[in-house]
């Protein structure tokens, strides 16, 4: 996923307004979907001029061939991967949204597709970090912030971090039986108990302000 790293960070801290929604299905038995939207709409016109352009601050910028092809390897690779299943991904690139959608026999098979194709894009893998955990008792997400690197922020300009308060985070995870509480106030249950939502900007994950770690706590049977 380099590409479409390097293409986050060499232009949604310019634009500001970028919007990413995950959201996650998970099921007793493990099962379920994730969906991963990543929207540059509001700000389309400057990232499409951001684009055009061949290097950004002494990195390439990716063309639109190049970003889908790209996305058509990540849909391919996935659906290699054991237990991994409908891999697919979209980008609309006149209002700039990107969809990458896939459903998996267990959640470790989510967390482990990824981690290889990261593991095979990135000059320095990440180490694996176990992102979901499940039991009958409790859904637990771990902080995601983990994944962003010291070196990649000292790259960014204090004007470009300030842009960062307009982005828009969320975190959406579905559910199969109903939840009584979360450990943490930023996590809204829906009205009728089966999801759980965070939300919060991404300057505020990366500073460590709002921590993006929670525990959802499921109804006793």
């Amino acid at each position: 996923m380099r590409l479409i790293l390097l293409l986050l960070l060499t232009t949604f801290t310019l634009s500001g307004c970028i919007e990413i929604i995950e959201d996650l299905t998970i099921n007793s038995d493990r099962s379920g979907s994730y969906k991963l939207t990543i929207n540059l709409s509001a700000s389309k016109m400057k990232v499409k001029s951001l684009m055009a352009m061949d290097s950004l601050r002494g990195q390439s910028v990716p063309s639109e061939a190049d970003i889908k092809k790209e996305l058509d390897l990540l849909a391919g690779f996935l659906t290699t991967q054991k237990g991994l299943s409908a891999a697919k991904t979209e980008i609309n690139f006149d209002d700039l949204i990107c969809k990458i959608y896939v459903e998996f026999e267990a959640i470790e098979d989510l967390q482990a597709g990824f981690q290889s194709y990261t593991s095979e894009k990135l000059e320095e893998p990440l180490d694996f970090i176990a992102v979901f955990e499940l039991t009958p008792q409790h859904f637990k997400r771990n902080s995601v912030s983990q994944f962003v690197k010291k070196e990649w922020i000292e790259k960014i300009s204090k004007e470009d971090m300030d842009h960062l308060q307009e982005s828009s985070l969320v975190l959406i995870t579905r559910f199969d039986k109903p939840l009584i509480e979360s450990d943490a106030p930023s996590v809204s249950i829906s009205k009728n108990k089966m999801a759980g939502m965070f939300r919060t900007n991404l300057l505020d994950v990366i500073q460590y302000r709002i921590a993006d770690n929670y525990t959802l706590v499921f109804e006793e049977n």
